[in-house]
């Protein structure tokens, strides 16, 4: 639903996504969501992202033990996927 919204919206949006592995470890990879499809954030941005408060865009100290990542490529999205296409 957010990646539909994404490509009719003329606003800046992003995707962060956190796993945790069976070691009990998080991982947060990010996107940043555009009308043509998700662009991976590196890892600096995916920090930067998920470490800064977004009402005052004050630096929020970072997790213990989170690791961020690289958002992994995502394919473009298929002609008709968007709001009220189903």
């Amino acid at each position: 639903t957010v990646m539909a919204a994404a490509r009719v919206s003329v606003r800046p949006g992003g995707l962060v996504l956190r796993t945790t592995d069976d070691q009990g470890k998080d991982t947060v990879y990010g996107w940043s969501l555009h009308p043509e499809g998700p662009r991976p954030l590196t890892e600096a941005e995916v920090f930067n992202a998920y470490c800064t408060d977004p009402d005052t865009g004050d630096p929020v100290p970072p997790e213990a033990g989170v690791r961020y990542r690289a958002g992994l490529p995502l394919p473009p999205p298929l002609p008709g996927d968007g709001p009220g296409s189903r």
